[in-house]
This record gives C-alpha cells, structure tokens and sequence, in this order.
C-alpha cells in the first residue's frame, strides 16, 4: 500500500510499474487534483499505470523513460509523473 503525501503546493503519490518507481504529483486546489482525492488511492495509482502503458513508447529503459516523461510531462500544469531517481526508490 502507498501513501499520498501532501506538501505546500503538491499531492504526491508514489507507485512501481515493470521495476521502475515513479510519483505522480497533482498541483493541489486544481481541477485535477480534486478529482483525484474522490477516488481511492490504489485507483489512482492504477490509473497513472495505465496512462504510462499507453503513452510510453520503446523501451522501458530509464534514458527511454526519462525521454519519454519529458515529452508526456510537455506543457503540462496541474500533473506530472516523475521518475524517481535510483537513489530515492
């Protein structure tokens, strides 16, 4: 089971697909993060797993995912995913 983690500015929810560990960070107060705090968290986490098997294209190396998060991660406001850093996980 994962925490969410909450700081001034920023929900913050950590979760693991194929080896990897990566956050999702959703900007608190916006629309986004309001729809994120109805649902359960293990959906959420479900969720970003979800959208990261359909958007990440090539392979799951982390020069590729770093790559990848970039463009996704592109224009973005209110969410991002991060990978987290080998020595973070």
């Amino acid at each position: 089971m994962t925490t969410a983690t909450l700081n001034d500015q920023w929900h913050t929810t950590p979760f693991t697909l194929n080896g990897f560990s990566f956050r999702s960070r959703v900007k608190i107060g916006s629309d986004t993060w309001y729809s994120v705090v109805t649902i359960p968290a293990f959906l959420f986490e479900d969720l970003n797993r979800s959208c990261l098997n359909d958007l990440i294209e090539g392979e799951w190396t982390r020069e590729n995912l770093e790559r990848e998060l970039t463009r996704i991660n592109e224009n973005g406001s209110e969410a991002f995913i991060e990978l987290v850093e080998e020595s973070e996980a």
